[in-house]
């Protein structure tokens, strides 16, 4: 199974878990976060960090493989994004003016409740019919059915500050990648390793949620190949650190990485 999802980044932890505790993590992930759901993205290092990552993403759009031009609401192509372990939907909101659909998927109800809220009140043209969401787990369900009718058909599949969360992170992905279509991309936000893994140090409320504390270029590299997305691949670490509370790790940096589905 997996985790749960979340731009706020918490990627504070204490051990590292492997498959056989990842149902139970999935389960720490979705209880914590429903009970976090309302005040999760209000602190203001949260603020600051969604500031940043909405920043990067809007000035790197022909990097990202996103059309810069307005989408088409009657397009016969639809464009469309999956925002997977999506919480308040952060990427949703900042890419709405690029795709048509915009689909979140999270562990918990609640923040699917954030999500579709925070949507209708960042004064999104119709945001109503363009936002959806699934209640649900990519790791928990065959890849195949878990989004009916639209498994295949995504443009871009995101999943930004929630992959610490994960407990097996390759196969999160690979599970993501199968609901792009050919050509389609997917990208991960996350923090970049500087020296080792620092889950064993890190405290604070979600540390019992976390897998992982960050990831290297190396492991995301692997991880997209693995995926069928190592085409174009490419890693970004933006040049600006990240302050964080010291529980959460103090300073650190985030990295997006891309690759185009090629299966």
């Amino acid at each position: 199974m997996s985790t749960s999802q979340h731009e706020p980044l918490h990627h504070h932890h204490h051990h590292h878990h492997d498959g056989s505790d990842s149902t139970s993590l999935a389960e720490k992930n979705e209880k914590y976060w429903s009970s976090v759901s309302k005040t999760a993205f209000t602190e203001p290092w949260v603020k600051a960090l969604q500031l940043q990552i909405a920043t990067t993403l809007t000035a790197n759009l022909r990097w990202l493989g996103i059309s810069t031009a307005p989408y088409a609401a009657d397009s016969a192509t639809p464009r469309r994004l999956l925002d997977y372990a999506c919480g308040s939907g952060l990427p949703s909101r900042t890419l709405a003016p690029y795709f048509n659909q915009l689909v979140g998927m999270d562990l918990s109800a609640a923040m699917l409740t954030e999500y579709t809220a925070a949507a209708e009140s960042a004064d999104i043209p119709n945001a109503a019919a363009r936002f959806t969401t699934v209640h649900g787990d990519l790791m928990a369900a065959p890849a195949a059915d878990a989004i009916p009718s639209l498994t295949g058909l995504f443009d871009m599949a995101v999943i930004c500050m929630a992959l610490h969360h994960i407990s097996d992170a390759p196969r999160s992905l690979a599970r993501l990648a199968a609901q792009l279509r050919p050509g389609g991309v997917l990208l991960v936000i996350d923090w970049v390793t500087e020296e080792e893994d620092r889950l064993d140090q890190m405290d604070g409320p979600a540390a019992h949620t976390i897998a992982h504390h960050s990831f290297s270029k190396k492991q995301m590299a692997e991880a997209f190949e693995t995926a069928g997305c190592a085409e174009g691949f490419a890693f970004m670490e933006l040049p600006e650190k990240s302050e964080v509370p010291r529980a959460k790790g103090g300073v650190m940096q985030m990295f997006f990485a891309r690759g185009t589905k090629t299966v």
